[in-house]
């Protein structure tokens, strides 16, 4: 497999909600990738996480919630990479070392970073950000409600000069936090989640 058919897929996915898996399924067609991983944040730094919400169970929502896409992958490498903070580029360069110990190796090949608007509004502040500019190329999902991801971009160019985007405004319009929000005023989040994921959720009382 070519790096370039990789879709690179970075996120808090706490939970991992059905408008996650849609976006990264339609973008992987856009950008005629082959592969999705996903990749849930050891320890944000940027993000307060919920105390009863480890990161085994991200994993495990996760994995419930590809479990019938043979093209989707759940890898803990965040984990691996980073021992307190999470850094992206600790975590790129660790998967691209890996990647290219079984693949075939392509000069000036870049990995394809899927984020969402909201992660990337922030680029500009990210730990050793121009060196992780130099190895990905940005693909920033945004949903209608958010700033135009360009608007967001002409903003940090300045700061970012190896920046190299793509941007994807997608239909789905709901978020982690705001799900959160539902299961802890007790409402119901099953539009919004794998059957598996819900379940889950209330097995272990998570966001209680």
């Amino acid at each position: 497999m070519k790096l370039s058919e990789v879709l690179f897929f970075s996120g808090t996915f706490n939970p991992i909600h059905n408008g996650h898996i849609e976006i990264a399924r339609d973008i992987k067609k856009k950008m005629n990738c082959k592969k999705i991983v996903f990749v849930p944040t050891y320890a944000p730094y940027h993000k307060i996480e919920d105390a009863n919400v480890s990161f085994n169970d991200k994993i495990e929502m996760v994995r419930l919630a590809i479990s019938e896409y043979d093209d989707c992958e759940v890898s803990d490498i965040d984990k691996r990479a980073n021992s307190e903070n999470s850094y992206s580029i600790n975590t790129v360069n660790l998967f691209l070392k890996e990647f290219f110990e079984e693949n075939e190796f392509e000069p000036n090949s870049k990995l394809n970073f899927l984020l969402g608007a909201d992660a990337f509004s922030n680029l500009d502040k990210w730990y050793k950000v121009n060196e992780l500019a130099e190895k990905v190329n940005f693909i920033v999902a945004a949903r209608p409600s958010e700033e135009n991801p360009g608007v967001i971009a002409y903003k940090i160019k300045k700061d970012v000069p190896h920046l190299m985007y793509y941007t994807f405004v997608e239909n789905y319009d709901i978020s982690s936090s705001k799900i959160r929000q539902i299961i802890r005023e007790n409402k119901s989040a099953e539009q919004y989640l794998n059957k598996h994921v819900m379940q889950f959720i209330k097995d272990n009382g998570l966001y209680a």
